[in-house]
C-alpha cells in the first residue's frame, strides 16, 4: 500500500484503481455492519472514495492508510444517517447502567456470520453505537462527540444493544434446537 501512495497523491489513475481495489473489501465489510442494502453500501463507498481521493494529501501517515480510510468511511456513514435522520437518541434516558459483561463478541458459541445477522436486527441507533464501541474500538467519549450525545446515552444504548443481542441469540438458538 505504501508504495502506491505517492502515485495516488499524483492522481495516477492506475494507482488510484489499485488503491481502490486494495481498500474496497475492508470498507465494504465495515459498510455492511452499518447499512442494510447493497445500494446504500455502493452509494456510501462511492461517496467515501471521492472523499478519500479529495483528501489524500492530508494523510500524514500517523496511522495505517486502511485505518484512516475506515475513519473517513464511518464519518461518511454518520453524515448520511444525520442527513437521512435514520436514528434518534432523544428518547434515550441518560441513566447509569452497570454493564454486567454478559455478552462478548468472542463467545465461542457465536459465529461471525451469526453476530452480523444479529447486529443487523438492532435498531439503527443501537447498531451504530455497538459497532463504534465493540467493533471499531471508539470510546464512549468519542462516540458522544461523533453523535452529539452524552457519554451516558452512549453507554445506555450499548447496554441495551447487548441485552437485545442476548435475547436474539437465545431465540435463534431455541429455534435451532426445536427444528
Amino acid at each position: 500500500m505504501s508504495e502506491i501512495l505517492p502515485l495516488v497523491l499524483k492522481s495516477d489513475r492506475k494507482a488510484q484503481y489499485e488503491f481502490y481495489m486494495l481498500l474496497v473489501p475492508r470498507l465494504k465489510g465495515v459498510s455492511l455492519r452499518y447499512l442494510k442494502s447493497k445500494e446504500e453500501v455502493e452509494d456510501i463507498l462511492q461517496e467515501t472514495f471521492l472523499s478519500i481521493f479529495s483528501n489524500i494529501a492530508t494523510f500524514k501517515g500517523e496511522s495505517k492508510v486502511e485505518t484512516w480510510a475506515t475513519r473517513i468511511l464511518i464519518n461518511t456513514i454518520l453524515q448520511k444517517f444525520n442527513r437521512d435522520k435514520k436514528y434518534a437518541f432523544s428518547d434515550v434516558e441518560d441513566e447509569v447502567i452497570e454493564d454486567k459483561g454478559n455478552f462478548s463478541v468472542t463467545d465461542s458459541n457465536l459465529l461471525h456470520e451469526e453476530l452480523i445477522q444479529l447486529v443487523n436486527k438492532l435498531s439503527d441507533s443501537k447498531k451504530i453505537i455497538f459497532n463504534l464501541y465493540v467493533i471499531e474500538g471508539y470510546s464512549h467519549k468519542e462516540i458522544a462527540e461523533l453523535l452529539n450525545i452524552t457519554e451516558s446515552t452512549s453507554k445506555t444504548q450499548l447496554f441495551r444493544a447487548k441485552e437485545t443481542l442476548i435475547e436474539l441469540h437465545k431465540k435463534m438458538n431455541h429455534v435451532r434446537t426445536i427444528a
